[in-house]
């Protein structure tokens, strides 16, 4: 091979691999990936009464569905509560929220289609009991947490939308804000305010 030709391969060379990595990076990175839930802390907390605990939805990860005391549930909404911050007065006090049991061996995957069912269901709050948790006042507390958004099984991001029809009215809960407390008064104006 005589020199010219030498430098010319070389030459064509370089420029091969110039090309080459002005298109690596010039490539669109890859999109992030999509998480399969979003959650925020609420500061609300939940205090359970023995009935609470006693008709608590569970989730059976291997059927796939939601139970209570060996009754299906169709969802989870059947066991949720109106529930309004302590403290707080008028609608925007005011919580769709469900507490919830999930098997000692749960993992993230479990936790992602229980929060997922709950959402489905038009509850954006929800609490996951733990057994061994704070009491207060020998009852045990929840931190609740607001469910943002959800993966669906096709990879769309799913924005939790709160519903208040249909809830149990009757037994509106109170929820704890740590550091506030709430009056009497404050209970009539916040039970006497309009829907949603």
């Amino acid at each position: 091979m005589t020199p010219r030709k030498r430098r010319l391969l070389l030459a064509g060379l370089a420029v091969a691999m110039m090309a080459g990595e002005a298109v690596w990076l010039l490539k669109p990175p890859p999109p992030p990936p999509v998480p399969d839930f979003v959650i925020a802390p609420t500061g609300l907390v939940a205090v359970l009464e023995p009935d609470d605990i006693a008709e608590m939805p569970a989730f059976d990860p291997k059927a796939g569905r939601w139970v209570d005391g060996g009754e299906v549930l169709i969802s989870p909404r059947s066991r949720a509560w109106l529930g309004h911050a302590a403290g707080a007065v008028g609608p925007k006090g005011r919580y769709a929220y469900v507490v919830a049991r999930l098997p000692h061996q749960a993992d993230a995957q479990m936790l992602h289609h229980a929060l997922a069912d709950i959402a489905a269901a038009n509850v954006c709050h929800a609490g996951i009991f733990d057994p061994g948790g704070k009491l207060h006042d020998g009852k045990p507390e929840v931190f609740l947490y607001r469910i943002v958004s959800t993966r669906a099984p096709d990879g769309r991001v799913v924005a939790c939308h709160e519903r208040f029809d249909g809830l149990r009215e009757p037994e509106t809960r109170w929820l704890k804000v740590p550091g506030k407390s709430i009056t009497a008064a404050q209970k009539r104006e916040t039970a006497s305010s309009p829907s949603r």
